[in-house]
């Protein structure tokens, strides 16, 4: 801040003297993210779970319309007298008391159920260290050297190097502490997603059980792969393939803009516990919706409504009470002056919210 004052002045007094410059207020850039954990007393236990700032309310009184009614038949459903089952409201948007969030698609036929967490410090280092391999494999489709290791140079086996170096650092955080990223049987998550696009540091990691992983999201599957995952997934809370490509793309499009500012998320792990779905239009396995029921559908293709879904839900995820967080860059700098000019030096820093860690006298100089 101080040093582009210094060369807007240099501008208008010495070298543009005649040229009217048009200044506007600086832009900083900033992230969202999440925090690890709060102090119980911070949040109100009788207030809901879900948080939503005041030009968000409306999410909360469209997710109980008319349009929210199904009347898709299930056991626990009752039934009448005359044989039809009973309608029930179904909310798009909730959050239960762990922060999971489960948003349904606008047919009411799909549902994802995500949550957030915060990553560890270490892998968020990993990431900053290899950001720029990161996107070349991930987002560019391309070989790294930085990430090839014992591969031979291919994609597949970059990677493989990501995945092996996740887990690894995956595994120191569960000695560290209690892991947030295991399954409910106690295995660890898998990654099956990764942004590092425009500044963001987010990853998407499966807890549903699936054979879904990061070599599964960007690279062909051969057929023998697919068949036989197809066989082991008899869960509804576990995702079929048609629907992977849809939750990364929603995933993708939530960790380049945030909810709370349209800012790239940083340090951010969001687990999918599982979806859900009810007199699907499209059978576990299929690789493609049927084109007739797209067509009819007033909602256009489901492929299009999970997509919307996963984004909303990786997005709402960040709105659990007390949680939510906006990260500000910060600068770590030495600063030398005369002793006669400290107390201005201070003064300056203390406008910035500086903090000054350490601070000392240089030998045979006045500095």
């Amino acid at each position: 801040d101080e040093h582009l004052k210094r060369c807007i002045a240099d501008l208008q007094n010495l070298y543009a003297r005649n040229v009217p410059l048009s200044i506007s207020t600086p832009l900083v850039a900033v992230r969202e993210s999440v925090a690890r954990s709060v102090d119980s007393e911070r949040v109100d236990s009788k207030a809901s779970t879900l948080w939503l700032p005041s030009w968000m309310s409306h999410i909360l009184d469209a997710s109980t319309e008319a349009s929210s009614v199904f009347s898709a038949l299930s056991e626990k459903e009752d039934v009448g007298e005359d044989g039809e089952a009973k309608a029930a409201l179904q909310e798009r948007v909730s959050m239960s008391a762990a922060g999971i969030t489960t948003v349904w698609t606008a047919n009411r036929k799909t549902c994802v159920r995500i949550s957030a967490v915060l990553l560890p410090e270490h892998i968020l280092a990993w990431m900053d260290d290899y950001a720029e391999a990161l996107e070349s494999v991930l987002h560019r489709q391309r070989v790294s050297a930085e990430l090839v290791g014992s591969s031979g140079g291919t994609l597949e086996g970059c990677l493989k190097e990501v995945e092996q170096q996740f887990q690894h650092l995956q595994a120191q955080a569960a000695q560290d502490a209690s892991s947030d990223f295991c399954r409910s049987d106690g295995s660890p998550a898998i990654l099956c997603g990764m942004s590092v696009a425009r500044g963001s540091r987010a990853v998407l990691l499966n807890a549903t059980g699936s054979a879904w992983s990061l070599q599964d999201s960007y690279k062909v599957v051969t057929s023998e792969v697919k068949s036989s995952e197809k066989d082991s997934e008899n869960s509804s809370e576990k995702v079929p393939e048609w629907m992977r490509p849809n939750i990364l793309s929603g995933f993708q499009l939530a960790a380049s803009a945030g909810p709370l500012c349209e800012e790239p998320l940083r340090g951010v792990a969001l687990i999918l516990h599982g979806c859900q779905e009810l007199g699907s239009e499209e059978p576990h396995g299929s690789d493609k919706p049927a084109l007739g029921a797209a067509a009819a559908s007033p909602y256009g293709p489901l492929s299009g409504q999970v997509m919307v879904a996963a984004k909303d839900a990786c997005r709402y995820c960040i709105f659990r009470r007390g949680f939510s967080r906006i990260c500000e860059a910060m600068l770590s700098l030495e600063v030398h002056c005369e002793q006669e000019m400290l107390g201005k030096v201070y003064a300056v820093l203390g406008k910035r919210r500086a903090k000054v860690q350490d601070e000392g006298l240089r030998e045979g100089t006045s500095l």
